[in-house]
């Protein structure tokens, strides 16, 4: 049997999908897997798949002899430094990675940017990997077809406040774009509020509103929107990332305005119907790009949905990862 061995902190929204994805390939091999919490629930023949490199190092001293999975979500050595400014987690976490990379049966990365930043610190060699991004959404198509949603630029940001996913930034271009578009209106989602609302009213935004929208009615209010803001620093925690809020706008028709960074969605994301941020871009720029986009694209629903829905069918596809990994699975 397949052991999912997670923790408390293992299993968010963000995660649960993926897991769901390593579960469904299981089945598809006619295989069965469970998820478990505590390592004496694994037995000897037990495949043990873990979603944190610790996770991985936790079971390997207590089952050494089981072959294991593992899950790289991020680069966490340099998170904890990019997030926390924390050397000593840095240097825990790259022991962790480091036992994790050489005697894991198979390495679950989320790009290709991810497997060639390990082979640069490690010298990792591959050979036992796969490729699978992180997203939790399927294309909806009503989404496309909200009466008069590419009419106006309405733009939305949906997430936490912290400092990496760059709040100051993204407000500074919108109140260029509001300067020039009077009719333009932000919604900020989030459980911050007071947070959100202090914010906006400090760089004297007009037209704006904050609610929390509870996850099960996310994607129904994302659908309203025209444009969705991911904006990133250009650092390797973000280079070897792929963001789940990309494929939460994709999915619900959003037009996105992104920091082209994420080398994944460079390689993959070709859509014309985007805003990049290129490194180097100064707000200004940025908000010239929108504008312009604003102001000379007409949008057609029924285009974008078939421009989308290409997307989805070549990298947010359910069926070719879990092809992909039941293969892999067979093989150990």
């Amino acid at each position: 049997m397949f052991k999912i061995f997670l923790t408390k902190r293992s299993v968010n929204e963000a995660t649960d999908f993926y897991i769901g994805l390593i579960e469904r390939a299981v089945a598809s091999i006619g295989k069965e897997s469970r998820r478990i919490s505590h390592i004496n629930e694994i037995a000897n023949d037990d495949i043990v798949i873990t979603v944190e490199a610790k996770d991985f190092v936790k079971v390997q001293l207590f089952k050494r002899l089981n072959k294991k999975i593992n899950w790289f979500q991020g680069i966490t050595p340099e998170e904890a430094v990019m997030m926390f400014n924390s050397r000593w987690r840095k240097v825990l976490w790259e022991i962790f990675e480091r036992i994790t990379l050489s005697q894991s049966a198979l390495n679950l990365f989320v790009s290709l940017e991810m497997r060639r930043h390990y082979k640069t610190k490690y010298g990792y060699r591959g050979g036992h990997d796969l490729i699978v991004p992180c997203y939790n959404k399927h294309l909806s198509k009503e989404s496309f077809f909200i009466k008069e949603k590419y009419t106006t630029p309405s733009f939305v940001y949906a997430g936490s406040l912290a400092t990496w996913q760059c709040i100051d930034e993204m407000i500074r271009i919108y109140k260029g774009v509001e300067e020039q578009l009077p009719n333009a209106t932000i919604t900020v989602l989030t459980s911050e509020q007071d947070k959100a609302i202090k914010l906006l009213e400090g760089y004297g935004i007009k037209n704006y509103s904050v609610s929390f929208c509870k996850l099960e009615d996310l994607d129904k209010e994302l659908s309203r929107y025209k444009y969705g803001f991911i904006i990133r620093e250009d650092h390797i925690v973000n280079r070897v990332a792929t963001p789940t809020k990309m494929n939460s706008y994709l999915a619900s028709g959003i037009i996105p305005i992104f920091s082209d960074v994420v080398q994944s969605f460079k390689e993959n994301i070709t859509l014309e119907e985007i805003i990049r941020i290129d490194p180097g871009d100064t707000n200004e720029m940025v908000v010239s790009k929108i504008v312009m986009f604003e102001k000379n694209k007409i949008i057609n629903p029924d285009t974008l949905y078939i421009n989308y829905s290409l997307l989805f069918e070549n990298y947010y596809n359910d069926d070719i990862y879990i092809d992909a990994l039941g293969k892999q699975l067979i093989n150990l």
